[in-house]
């Protein structure tokens, strides 16, 4: 399993490899690990898995919207990021 810094970091390199603008990046210590999540969409869609849940926020027009990133704690993998409009993957 992975550790939180290690999300942290998957996370920084996450978003500069989808190229996508943050403000802000959840700290280290407010990621939170959460056991038997269900997930919601994508590869792993309805299974339960233990996942970091991690977010940053960016500008949308004049305003600052959060972004919540579900890592999975076992593998390191990014599942999905979920905004206010849904899942971001669907709008890149």
């Amino acid at each position: 399993m992975i550790t939180k810094e290690e999300a942290h970091d998957i996370l920084k390199k996450y978003l500069g490899k989808k190229r996508r603008d943050y403000v802000t990046i959840s700290p280290v210590n407010e990621i939170q690990l959460k056991e038997n999540k269900k997930i919601l969409y994508g590869d792993h869609e309805s299974e339960y898995l233990t996942v970091y849940i991690a977010g940053y926020s960016t500008l949308w027009g004049v305003e600052e919207r959060g972004v919540v990133v579900y890592i999975a704690a076992e593998t390191g993998d990014v599942l999905y990021s979920l905004s206010s409009h849904g899942w971001v993957e669907e709008l890149e």
